[in-house]
């Protein structure tokens, strides 16, 4: 286990020189390894230098998922929490209407605890955007869960698509050994990379979509076709690093029209990208599963000119280039 961890650790230090001043993990964090795993990005609020999160609040999110398709809910979640909607628009208690119930504007769901679509355990979700999401510097979008405290975290797999067919996986890695019981605090940031989401309520997980590039160029250097395996020493599974080979080519970094959660059941049965067991709180009932709150934009593709447009500015170019001559 240890020589394992060793390897991701080793894959996870190189993104660092990958990103230059930013780098990759997001926003300076840190990494070592010892016999208790990797140890780094802690509680949500503590250091925000040295963390991914991205506050609901934060003025670099520039907008919210617009729409959600393909909800399929898994076990033990009622109907009452089977609510894609309210995963739309902002995170957060304060855009969602008067928790007084004499207010005319009462919302009896007001809170983000409360405002999100329960997956059930192995659900999944994806959300679609007012504009295509590109990898611009630093964190292009975070999701958000609605966790109650630092240590009940209910963890998914973030995926995302240019054509709302084909998705990536952002590479994931948990390092917690021990299964996690239904209603207990036993799991941890510390434990988590990658996974949404490992903070509480209110603080989303940013991802940069310039990871998916590394990871590739990652799994393509580890992977021995020949003998369709991976290297000694790569951080990925044979599983996970031809997934990412496979589906690199089929998005567009630059264009990003979908994000897809899907939630880890947390007995040990799904598995992150090194192939290690994931735990979260398990089973659980009536609202089980991935709780989402919401999605923030953080990086849009830049606008492209309508071709009405681009046709007037040109024709003003020209008007103006001919003009210059006559004046010669």
């Amino acid at each position: 286990m240890k020589a394992k961890l060793t390897s991701i650790t080793a894959a996870i230090a190189a993104l660092s020189a990958y990103a230059g001043e930013y780098y990759i993990p997001q926003n300076g964090e840190s990494y070592t390894v010892d016999e208790y795993g990797i140890l780094y990005c802690g509680q949500a609020g503590v250091d925000p230098s040295k963390t991914s999160e991205v506050y609901y609040r934060n003025s670099a999110i520039k907008g919210w998922a617009t729409g959600y398709e393909n909800v399929s809910y898994g076990s033990n979640v009622i109907d009452r929490w089977r609510t894609p909607e309210k995963a739309l628009g902002s995170a957060g208690l304060a855009d969602y209407g008067d928790t007084d119930p004499s207010s005319p504007n009462y919302d009896p769901d007001a809170s983000s605890v409360y405002h999100v679509v329960s997956l059930g355990d192995g659900g999944s979700i994806t959300l679609t955007f007012g504009g295509p999401i590109a990898d611009g510097k630093g964190l292009d979008f975070a999701v958000f869960e609605n966790a109650v405290n630092a240590g009940f975290l209910e963890l998914a797999y973030v995926s995302v698509s240019t054509d709302g067919v084909n998705f990536i996986t952002f590479p994931n890695f948990y390092v917690g050994a021990n299964p996690i019981g239904p209603y207990t605090n036993d799991n941890y940031p510390e434990y988590i990379y990658n996974l949404g989401s490992k903070y509480m309520c209110n603080w989303g997980h940013g991802y940069d979509l310039g990871e998916l590039q590394y990871a590739y160029d990652y799994a393509v250097a580890h992977y021995d076709a020949a003998s369709d395996s991976t290297t000694a020493n790569s951080a990925f599974s044979l599983e996970y690093t031809k997934h990412i080979i496979e589906m690199f080519s089929l998005v567009d970094l630059g264009d990003i029209n979908y994000v897809r959660i899907d939630d880890i059941t947390g007995d040990g049965s799904c598995v992150d990208s090194a192939g290690n067991p994931i735990y979260d709180p398990y089973p659980s009932s009536e609202s089980g599963g991935f709780d989402l709150n919401a999605i923030g934009v953080i990086n849009y593709a830049p606008a492209v000119p309508e071709p009405e447009a681009f046709a007037a500015a040109l024709g003003l170019f020209a008007a103006a280039a001919a003009a210059g001559k006559r004046r010669k």
